[in-house]
C-alpha cells in the first residue's frame, strides 16, 4: 500500500513539472486510494495425515496473512461423508446458522482473532463393513465476506484418503478414550505401539490375524492421572475388537485413589466412631435398602475400598457391590455380582472383587456398573491364563494399576494377576490363613490370620519377613512389631506411615508404624455391641460374633465395614 502511494505522487509531480516546466500536457490518471482493492491470502495447511475407516482424524489449519475489514466465514464440506470422512465438531468449528450455501459448518475470522491460527479435524468415516478399498474424498473451501481482498479468493480443496480397515482375514484393535489429560502409551501384544493424546478413537497400526490374540497395556501415562482398561483388554477375536479407556484425576495408592502423589498421614488423634450408613444403634438390621445413610441397609458388609468420593463396599449376603458418597452417605447399587463378594479394591475407573463362592476374580465398571469375569473358575489351585486359573476362596485383594495382588486363602498363598493379560501365577505360598492385604507398590503387606502376625513381602527381591506379632495369639501392644501379639488379624489397610489392622476374633483396632522396629499400638480396643461415640464409649464388632471384616481410607479418614453390626462406620477426630 506503501509503495502504491509513493508512485501516485510521483505521477502527480510528473503531471506539475511536464505542464508547467516543457508546456507538455501529460496527464496520468489518478486513481482515488479507496477504490484500490488488495488481494489478500489465507494459507491452508498441509492435512496431518489420511484419515481411516476407524475414525483416525487428520488435522488441518488455516491461517489469514491480513487483518480483514469485515468477518471472513471459511465454508467447509466434506464431498463423502460415508466413505470419506466427517468434520468434526470444535471449538473453532460454527455450525452454519445461513451464513455458507452448501455447507453445514464454516471457520469464522474477525478483526479481533485473525492473526490466530484455527484449526479444524476430519475423522474417517467406516464405509461399508467387508468392503474392500481406500476412498479418496475432499474437503471443499467456500470464502464468504464483504472484505473486498478476500471476497474472490478460490482455495484448492484439500485431498484427503480414507484408508480401508477390512483387511480380509485379519482384525484391528482400537481404543476409545475418555477425560484424557496429557498422553498415555499403549501396546498390543507388547510390540505394536500407540500414544494417545487426545479423547476418542484411536487404533493399533497393525492387524492381527482373525482367531490370534490381542492384549492391550497402558505402558505410561500422566503422573496425576489414572487411566484404565474398562472392559476386558485381553482375548481372541475375528471382528474388529473396542477397548474402552476411561481417565480419572488422582493418585493410586494401595487399592484406593487419593488426590495427592505422596500418600498422607492420617490425623492420629482419633476421638470416637460414628456409623455414617447402614442400620444405626443400637439397633442392628440387615436388609438391602438404597438412600440416604439412615434408610439404607446391607447385609454382612464385608470389606471397603475408595476411590477418594466414593466408598464401595462387598456386601456379601446381598451378592450387591454398594456405593456410598463421601460426604452425603447416599447409598445405592454399583452392581449385583453372585456368588459371595468378599474383597474390593479400585483403581478410580475400575472396582475389582473377588467372589470367594464362585473363586473368581471380577472386575465393575465405576461410569456403567458392567461386570466383566476377569479370572477364575472352578475352585482349585491351578496359574494361568483367565478362566483356566484356578483359586481356593480368595478374600481380599489390592492393586498397584498394573497387577492385582489376591490372597488364596483356600491355597494358602498370594497370587498375582497381570491386569493387562488376565494371566495368574503364584506369588507366596506357604501361608496360615492369609487375609487383609495391602500394596505401597514396592512391598505387600499381608495379614496371616492364623499366625497371628503381619508379614512384608519385598516384591523387586521376592523376600518374606514377619514385622509385627509373635506367632501366638494374645493381645499386647510393644515399641517393637515382632514382639507384640495379635489374635487372628484380619482386615488390613496403610496411609504414608502406618498400617492399621482390625482383627478377628481379637476384635482390636490396632496400627503397626511402618518404620523399623514397627511399633504396634491399640487405636480401638474390643468393646462388643453396637454403639457411637467417644473411644471407650463407641461399640462394634457385635456381640457374639467375630470381626472378621476389613478397613479402608480415603486420604483424611479411615473406614470400617462393620459387618455384623450391617453398618458402615467412620473414625473421627
Amino acid at each position: 500500500m506503501r509503495i502504491l502511494a509513493i508512485l501516485i505522487i510521483l505521477v502527480h509531480l510528473m503531471n506539475c513539472i511536464g505542464e508547467k516546466k516543457f508546456g507538455i500536457s501529460m496527464f496520468v490518471p489518478i486513481i482515488p486510494l479507496s477504490s484500490i482493492v488488495l488481494q489478500k491470502s489465507i494459507r491452508v495447511g498441509t492435512p496431518s495425515g489420511d484419515t481411516n475407516e476407524f475414525g483416525n482424524k487428520a488435522t488441518i489449519q488455516v491461517e489469514m496473512l491480513s487483518e480483514p475489514s469485515s468477518n471472513v466465514y471459511i465454508c467447509l464440506t466434506s464431498s463423502d461423508t460415508t466413505n470419506g470422512g466427517v468434520i468434526l465438531n470444535s471449538n473453532s468449528i460454527i455450525e452454519n446458522s445461513g451464513i455458507c450455501q452448501n455447507s453445514n459448518t464454516y471457520l469464522e475470522f474477525t478483526k479481533d482473532n485473525w492473526s490466530t491460527i484455527q484449526t479444524f479435524k476430519v475423522s474417517g468415516s467406516r464405509g461399508t463393513e467387508g468392503e474392500t478399498g481406500n476412498t479418496s474424498y475432499q474437503i471443499q473451501i467456500q470464502v464468504i465476506t464483504e472484505d473486498l481482498g478476500y471476497k474472490n479468493i478460490q482455495l484448492s480443496d484439500i485431498q484427503l484418503t480414507n484408508l480401508d480397515i477390512d483387511v480380509t482375514g485379519s482384525y484391528f484393535v482400537r481404543v476409545f478414550v475418555s477425560d484424557l489429560t496429557g498422553s498415555i502409551q499403549l501396546l498390543n501384544n507388547n510390540s505394536d505401539s500407540l500414544t494417545v493424546s487426545e479423547n476418542g478413537y484411536n487404533n493399533f497400526p497393525s492387524a492381527i490375524t482373525n482367531g490370534s490374540a490381542y492384549s492391550v497395556s497402558i505402558v505410561s501415562q500422566s503422573s496425576n492421572q489414572v487411566c484404565a482398561v474398562s472392559n476386558l483388554p485381553y482375548g481372541t477375536s475375528s471382528t474388529n475388537v473396542v477397548i474402552t479407556i476411561n481417565c480419572v484425576s488422582g493418585y493410586l495408592f494401595n487399592g484406593t485413589l487419593l488426590s495427592s502423589s505422596n500418600p498422607p498421614t492420617l490425623n492420629q488423634s482419633f476421638a470416637g466412631l460414628v456409623t455414617l450408613a447402614g442400620s444405626f444403634p443400637p439397633t442392628v438390621a440387615s436388609g438391602n435398602v438404597n438412600g440416604n445413610g439412615n434408610v439404607a441397609r446391607f447385609n454382612n458388609p464385608i470389606a471397603i475400598t475408595s476411590d477418594g468420593k466414593n466408598l464401595y463396599v462387598a456386601d456379601l449376603s446381598n451378592n450387591a457391590i454398594r456405593k456410598i458418597v463421601i460426604g452425603t452417605n447416599i447409598v445405592s447399587t454399583l452392581a449385583t455380582v453372585s456368588s459371595l463378594p468378599h474383597g474390593v479394591a479400585t483403581d478410580g475407573v475400575n472396582v475389582y472383587v473377588s467372589c470367594y463362592g464362585s473363586n473368581t476374580i471380577k472386575k465393575i465398571d465405576i461410569s456403567t456398573g458392567t461386570v466383566s469375569a476377569l479370572a477364575g473358575s472352578t475352585s482349585g489351585d491351578v496359574d494361568g491364563e483367565g478362566s483356566s486359573a484356578k483359586f481356593n476362596t480368595p478374600t481380599y485383594l489390592t492393586t498397584d494399576g498394573t497387577y492385582l495382588f489376591v490372597t488364596d486363602r483356600g491355597n494358602n498363598k498370594i497370587k498375582k494377576i497381570v491386569l493387562s493379560t488376565g494371566v495368574v501365577s503364584t506369588l507366596i505360598s506357604g501361608l496360615n490363613s492369609p487375609n487383609g492385604i495391602a500394596t505401597d507398590g514396592t512391598n505387600l503387606y499381608i495379614a496371616e490370620s492364623l499366625n497371628h502376625r503381619v508379614l512384608k513381602y519385598v516384591l523387586s527381591s521376592n523376600t518374606q519377613s514377619t514385622i509385627a506379632g509373635t506367632g501366638v495369639s494374645g493381645n499386647s501392644d510393644n515399641s517393637t512389631g515382632t514382639l507384640a501379639q495379635f489374635n487372628s488379624p484380619y482386615g488390613i489397610s496403610m496411609d504414608g506411615s502406618y498400617l492399621y489392622i482390625l482383627e478377628g476374633t481379637g476384635k482390636n483396632l490396632k496400627k503397626i508404624s511402618l518404620t523399623s522396629p514397627n511399633a504396634v499400638t491399640t487405636i480401638l480396643g474390643k468393646n462388643n455391641g453396637y454403639n457411637d461415640g467417644a473411644i471407650g464409649v463407641a461399640k462394634f464388632c457385635n456381640t457374639g460374633a467375630n470381626c472378621d471384616s476389613s478397613i479402608t481410607f480415603d486420604g483424611n479418614y479411615l473406614y470400617i465395614s462393620d459387618r455384623f453390626n450391617n453398618s458402615i462406620r467412620k473414625l473421627y477426630y
